[in-house]
């Protein structure tokens, strides 16, 4: 009856327009239609469930129950899956650029993902000894622009960098110290 203007063949049975030419569906011309159905926010880029509550709820139309249910279904269909959202986020950040296992569960945190899905994320891109192949391309990029440490002083700088890049001190200072450089500081401090 809204659609009375409609032709009677334009019509499903119960009267409704197909899905095809409903807005309400992704029909053509919708925001939805290029997306399969879904809204843009959520077709647009891989979301935590978080992230994607707290931007339906900014919607004029939502209220809690309706945003759940939302939600539960696209977790239903697997296109919420916090687990997966977050390994997506690790490996393109390591891919980016070399960092430690502290940067990358700050950087998540900061994602709004949760802290069992962090653990097993940064563990799975850890397994295999990543971390100290991650530190040596560290370094190298780092003594590539500012050379090799020539004096204690550098040598502590380095360290500073490496540690906010999310490193352990351990590992880093062992790493410094395998450095060619490293019996000239030695020399230094005795």
């Amino acid at each position: 009856i809204i659609f009375a203007h409609w032709s009677a063949t334009a019509t499903t049975p119960s009267g409704r327009l197909p899905a095809s030419r409903d807005r309400r569906w992704g029909g053509a011309g919708t925001s939805t239609a290029r997306s399969g159905g879904w809204p843009r926010h959520v077709a647009a880029r891989p979301r935590s469930v978080a992230d994607m509550r707290t931007r339906l709820l900014e919607k004029p139309w939502a209220d809690e129950e309706t945003v759940d249910a939302v939600i539960a279904r696209l977790v239903e269909l697997n296109n919420l899956n916090d687990g997966k959202y977050a390994e997506q986020l690790v490996n393109s950040k390591l891919a980016e650029k070399p960092l430690g296992r502290t940067r990358l569960k700050l950087f998540l945190r900061r994602k709004s993902v949760p802290g069992e899905q962090i653990e097993a994320a940064v563990e799975t891109a850890f397994a295999d000894g990543r971390e100290a192949e991650l530190l040596n391309l560290a370094i190298a990029r780092r003594t590539r622009t500012r050379g090799v440490p020539a004096s204690r002083e550098e040598a502590q700088k380095l360290l500073q960098h490496l540690m906010r890049q999310g490193f352990p001190y351990d590992l880093a200072m062992r790493k410094i110290r395998e450095l060619p450089v490293r019996d000239q500081l030695d020399e230094e401090s005795s």
